[in-house]
This record gives structure tokens, sequence and C-alpha cells, in this order.
């Protein structure tokens, strides 16, 4: 047995990743103090014309701008595999959030879970020198959570209230051309305005009554990405309806593919709920990718804090860590 243990001094505040070790996998190394710098500039980033890398080809938000996250919970699996709901539906739901993004204002519901991890955006995976997993792949967003759960038409982007619609997508030649698909504009609705219309026209299910059908903006549509974020200012307040939602496909893995491009595990704190539980989660989840070779840093995210400061680092968050395989 091979064992490799990768000391987090916390007594000092310093760690073996913070010191510069190389990175347990032998992918670049980015130290934390990097890691939260890097991740606050993209989310303080607002550019809604982004351009792919070595095309120039019109591409998402997502690109260039915002972080995409997941939020998930401790258990018997790892945090980053895919289960056999999202395998079987052909995509994974994650979640977009920038310093211009409308936010529930009550504690706790900005994100759908306590804790998770973050992707690197790809133009901070080209600027490493990486290849960007979300390069390719992201398929459609949502203005709020879709419960795309129990959706299961076109990997979970299609209208749960009637027929999925196949329609010529927006002409694009980008890399991500064969993944990126929405359902708004087959239906015949193109602005804020009409999106709004099929929301409020929409009763919702009697045993969910706050959950309403929406339809889905291409993923590489950058009106779609403006509709999103226009539709959210406009529900915000007291009564608004969580986070977005962005789906990804799964691309035929289990998951594993996404671990070399965890930029961080986060965590949020609530005021009625144990501190503790949600870094006890992070700390896990950060053990279980140690075991895989590869590491990430946890962040705590603070949406009480100023924007510029939404993800910070505390070496007291990190685990000490023995490993073994």
């Amino acid at each position: 047995m091979n064992v490799w243990i990768m000391s987090l001094f916390l007594s000092g505040g310093l760690c073996a990743a913070q010191a510069g070790a190389a990175a347990p996998s032998g992918q670049p190394f980015v130290p934390a103090e990097d890691v939260v710098q890097r991740l606050n500039q993209r989310y303080m980033l607002v550019d809604n014309s982004c351009r792919e890398q070595g095309t120039n080809f019109a591409r998402g938000h997502y690109y260039c701008s915002g972080l995409i996250m997941r939020g998930t919970d401790d258990g018997y699996f790892l945090p980053w595999e895919h289960s056999p709901n999202s395998i079987a539906r052909g995509s994974v739901s994650f979640f977009w959030i920038r310093q211009d993004l409308a936010v529930p204002v009550f504690d706790g519901a900005e994100v759908p879970t306590r804790s998770g991890f973050v992707l690197w955006a790809p133009q901070d995976e080209i600027d490493l020198g990486r290849e960007p997993i979300l390069d390719q792949g992201v398929i459609c967003i949502f203005p709020f959570d879709a419960v795309t759960y129990s959706v299961w038409k076109n990997r979970g982007c299609g209208y749960k209230r009637g027929p999925t619609l196949t329609y010529p997508q927006p002409e694009a030649l980008h890399r991500n051309m064969w993944y990126a698909w929405g359902q708004c504009e087959g239906m015949g609705i193109k602005t804020a305005d009409q999106w709004m219309a099929l929301w409020n026209n929409d009763l919702g299910d009697p045993q969910l009554p706050d959950q309403r059908a929406q339809c889905s903006w291409n993923a590489d549509s950058q009106s779609g990405w403006d509709n999103m974020i226009s539709i959210r200012k406009r529900l915000s307040g007291p009564n608004m309806y969580g986070w977005n939602e962005v789906m990804v496909d799964t691309r035929d893995d289990s998951g594993a593919m996404l671990m070399p491009h965890i930029a961080a595990f986060w965590y949020v704190q609530v005021s009625w709920e144990d501190p503790m539980q949600s870094l006890s989660a992070a700390r896990i989840y950060q053990a279980k990718l140690l075991s895989q070779g590869y590491y990430a840093p946890i962040l705590r995210l603070d949406f009480s804090a100023p924007s510029s400061q939404r993800f910070s680092y505390r070496a007291e968050d990190q685990g000490s860590i023995p490993l073994g395989n």
C-alpha cells in the first residue's frame, strides 16, 4: 500500500499547498491565494460578449465571465460523480453566479446546498495552460431552478409543459455547437418580456406551486444570458425563487473528467444551522479529491461580504488528510 500524506499545518497558517508543494496529480499548481484572486476576479468581471479562444466565435457569458458551480452533499459517493438519474438523462445540473446577478435576499437561499465545488472558467484554464473542461458540453440555461431531475426531454432542457420542439439552433461554428441547445426560441420566445408572459401564465403544479415551467435558453446565446439576468432582476426580492440552472452534458463519463478542473470547494454558513456542518462536508470533499490525486482548496462563499470578496481562503478551514491507496 502506497500512502501519501498531505499535511496542512493549521497552527502557523501554513499548508503544504501554500508553501509551493507540487500538485499531487502533476497538473499545473495554483496556490490558494491565486485561486481566490482568480475566482473573485472572474466573479466581478461583467462581460456579455465572450469570444472563443482561437476562433473568435461568440460564446455564452459563462465562457469568460462569472463562475459555474455545483451544489452537493456528502454521502457514499464522490461529490463530482454523476448520479444514476443524471447519467440516464444525459446531463448534470450546475448554477452560475456573477456580481450583477440578482440573488434571493434571505439567508441561505442563494445556492441549492450549503457546500459544493466551483469549476474553472474556460478563459482561466486557457490562461493557466490547461484544456478547458467547459469549452464543450454546456447545453442550456434556465433563469431559476427548473427542477430538472423530473425533466428528461432533450437532456433536461426541454419544456416541461409541452412537447420538445426540434428546430435549427442559432447558426454557430464554435466548439460547443453540438451541445448547445435551447427551447425558448423554438417556442417564439426571444425576449425577457415574452419569457415573463410564459411564466406568469403558468399556474404551476398544484403539488409544487412555486415551481413553474420554464423554457431554456441556448447556453451559447448571448441574448439568452442577457434575458436570464434581466428576468432575475425583475423577479428579485423576498419572493425570488432561488438560483438559476445550467445543464451540462455528462459526455458518457462518470464525472471523473471533472476532477482536474475543480478550482475549489466552497461552503456557506447560515444563521439557522450548525456553522461547522457545511465546512465539515467541504473537508470531506477535499479529502476525497486528494485520494484521487488532485488538490483544491476550501473557500468560504459569503454573499454578505463585499462583492469583490465573495470567496475567501482561511488556513484553518483546510483539513489534515492522511490518504492511501
